[in-house]
């Protein structure tokens, strides 16, 4: 009588060193590798908040959390809930980076299957930080995005328009749209967007609703014949200092600007407008 043979367990050996092939020297090296960019980005994105906040207000990270805390029972939005998440987010890093750990160091124990789920799962969590902590970078040092409130800088811009905002490398010009900080100023601190219209050095002067910089008229093609004036509708002249910007917004009848606040100085900028992002139809360049 011939013996049946269990053609299942007859391959399993071969089907499990099949399954182990993938996990030779060179793929536990890039898995260690994997790990050090994980705590690296999280590292990042724990403690740049805190090493450069000049730009955090522009962080769409915190801000949506901001916004998802307010529009919820949670009422108002609490920055130590970030971290709340946070911990909680790198205590499963940790579970995962140990996990990963004993299974670099004792293969043998762990089944293959079990082995690539948890890999996979590893490479979620890679991704998410790493992108996490690129966009903090970029956000904290080069750009951001800013939504435009008010009507002080129409026509060129609206309420609701989304703006692209740069932050590093940045000379600024006459005609330049620059978000600042009014803290120095007033005593409600926000941002605001205007133009810049005299430069550190320069005399600028208001009469008969048209602006002079050092007795020359400037050409102001933005306005669209709206005129520019001062308090009372009187003549009025500024002498700019150094490091001293006069800013001033398009739509001059409704802007509160360097002919109410003074001129600003460079710690007060947090950088220029160039492109607008929404709305559809108004997407590119901003002059």
């Amino acid at each position: 009588m011939r013996e049946e043979t269990n053609l299942e367990e007859f391959f399993a050996p071969d089907k499990e060193n099949r399954q182990r092939r993938w996990l030779n020297s060179r793929y536990l090296a890039k898995l260690r590798r994997k790990i050090y960019v994980v705590l690296l980005g999280f590292l990042i994105i724990l403690t740049l908040p805190f090493l450069h906040d000049k730009n955090l207000a522009f962080n769409t990270f915190y801000n949506t959390l901001s916004d998802f805390f307010q529009r919820t029972d949670f009422g108002v939005f609490d920055f130590a809930l970030v971290y709340y998440i946070l911990g909680f987010t790198a205590l499963y890093i940790v579970y995962l980076v140990v996990r990963m750990i004993r299974i670099k160091s004792s293969l043998d124990r762990f089944p293959p299957s079990g082995i690539k789920k948890m890999v996979n799962r590893f490479d979620l969590v890679e991704f998410v930080i790493f992108v996490v902590s690129v966009y903090m970078i970029a956000n904290a040092f080069f750009f951001s995005f800013a939504s435009i409130k008010g009507e002080s800088m129409e026509p060129t811009l609206k309420d609701g328009d989304n703006v692209v905002l740069r932050h590093a490398f940045l000379d600024y010009d006459r005609y330049d749209l620059v978000v600042v900080s009014t803290k120095n100023h007033e005593e409600i601190d926000e941002f605001i967007i205007k133009r810049v219209i005299g430069l550190p050095g320069e005399t600028l002067s208001i009469e008969d609703g048209l602006v002079f910089i050092d007795g020359v008229e400037l050409d102001e093609p933005y306005l669209n014949d709206v005129e520019t004036t001062c308090r009372n509708n009187d003549p009025c002249t500024f002498t700019l200092e150094e490091n001293d910007y006069f800013l001033m917004g398009d739509n001059r009848k409704n802007s509160d600007d360097s002919r109410k606040t003074g001129s600003f100085q460079p710690v007060d900028f947090y950088g220029r407008v160039r492109v607008r992002l929404s709305p559809v139809e108004s997407i590119g360049r901003v002059d």
